[in-house]
């Protein structure tokens, strides 16, 4: 894959996060696995990809993804962003509810406000 079909790739991912949950699972195959760091989620298959992003979205609904920067060689790839939104209530995570999002070295609490 060409470093600029990457790098279009990594775009429609910020887009698609700050979309809908449909358009997220359309980036990704059946078997795909997805780890999100910042809340601790590991998915295995796109409906496990599903149920997070469902509940991702349910929490916080008019999230948006800025993307601050990228990278991308050969089939390496990195994206720094920031997400911002109104935070409805708590996104159950990997065994644990996720009270807090991590972003940027920062900790934001929950605070039902943006």
């Amino acid at each position: 894959m060409a470093t600029s079909d990457v790098e279009r790739m990594l775009d429609e991912w910020a887009m698609a996060w700050s979309s809908n949950p449909d358009r997220v699972l359309a980036l990704f195959a059946d078997d795909c696995v997805f780890e999100d760091v910042t809340f601790g989620v590991v998915a295995r298959g796109k409906e496990e990809l599903r149920s997070f992003a469902n509940r991702a979205f349910a929490a916080v609904p008019d999230f948006k993804y800025e993307v601050i920067s990228r990278f991308a060689a050969s089939h390496w790839a990195a994206i720094e962003w920031v997400m911002s939104g109104t935070h409805r209530r708590l996104a159950r995570g990997a065994g644990h509810w996720q009270a807090l999002f991590v972003g940027a070295g920062r900790e934001h609490p929950r605070t039902g406000g943006r």
